[in-house]
């Protein structure tokens, strides 16, 4: 399974995809946040149909890369909050780190809590039928 961690700084998107079966420290990417960069970052991510983005809520919430995701039919976790800052507590990084941050949330995945702690980033063309 392949995974892909999201984070962002002020003026970049930086995303780590981490290889379950080749341990290290995987594939790191930069774009600018700027619409030219979100595409070519979800074109890049769309190239492995195992692939699975593992973004902040906070992220999600603040920069349109789940709808440039979504168009490429790339599957995308939100992390909660409160998941993440503890995390963060936990290994004490600073939010500045984000090559870090990106390849801890990448990780996020391989551990057995995910399924109870992650939850789908619908698709925002889609119409939320229930209340």
């Amino acid at each position: 399974m392949r995974s892909a961690g999201i984070w962002y700084t002020r003026r970049s998107l930086v995303a780590a995809i981490i290889d379950s079966v080749m341990p290290g420290p995987g594939v790191l990417l930069s774009v600018p946040r700027t619409f030219e960069g979100r595409y070519a970052l979800a074109l890049h991510l769309a190239a492995d149909p195992y692939l699975e983005v593992v973004a902040p809520l906070t992220l999600l919430r603040l920069d349109p890369i789940a709808q440039h995701l979504h168009t490429h039919h790339v599957a995308v976790w939100r992390v909660p909050d409160e998941l993440l800052h503890a995390i963060i507590d936990l290994l004490q990084v600073r939010f500045c780190a984000a090559t870090t941050l990106a390849r801890v949330i990448a990780r996020i995945p391989r551990t057995t809590l995910d399924n109870f702690l992650l939850s789908p980033v619908p698709d925002p063309r889609q119409l939320d039928l229930v209340e």
